[in-house]
């Protein structure tokens, strides 16, 4: 008899290096498309602007606009405890950067798939992370903790 798990069970490692990560909007939704994040172990040396340790940042691709740093915390630390969560349009660029407009107007922000880098306290967040089956979804919404999407009057 053979127990060890099937390959279905563990999280495959894409082109790029990257793992899928799926998403389900709530528990209620248990029929919904799931949502595809792609993840890796950030290890770009080049860039200046940021102080991001390469051994704890997760690079996250295909987020979508409904989720913001307070939704990916709150999905992100069932891996670990958190360090910092940068939400960018494009990757390399930072997420507190300014318009260039003024200090007292800020630019809306564009509802648009975006890039995350997750910085965990410990090496281990990120591995956990990267191990994460693709076919158990992580919850974004539940009653505890509500996520509001659509038009507010």
């Amino acid at each position: 008899m053979n127990m060890a798990p099937s390959a279905e069970q563990h999280a495959r490692v894409f082109p790029g290096g990257f793992t899928v990560l799926s998403l389900r909007f709530s528990e209620d939704d248990a029929h919904a498309a799931l949502h595809q994040l792609c993840v890796k172990e950030h290890r770009v040396r080049s860039e200046s602007n940021t102080n991001r340790p390469l051994d704890r940042t997760l690079f996250v691709l295909n987020v979508p606009p409904y989720c913001s740093e307070s939704v990916m915390t709150d999905v992100f630390s069932r891996f670990g405890p958190l360090q910092s969560v940068e939400l960018s349009e494009r990757p390399g660029a930072s997420g507190a950067s300014g318009s260039g407009v003024s200090r007292y107007f800020t630019s809306r922000r564009r509802q648009c798939f975006r890039v995350a880098y997750i910085e965990f306290k410990q090496v281990s967040g990120v591995n956990a992370a990267k191990r994460h089956p693709e076919n158990t979804p992580l919850i974004i919404s539940s009653t505890d903790r509500p996520v509001r999407t659509g038009i507010r009057s």
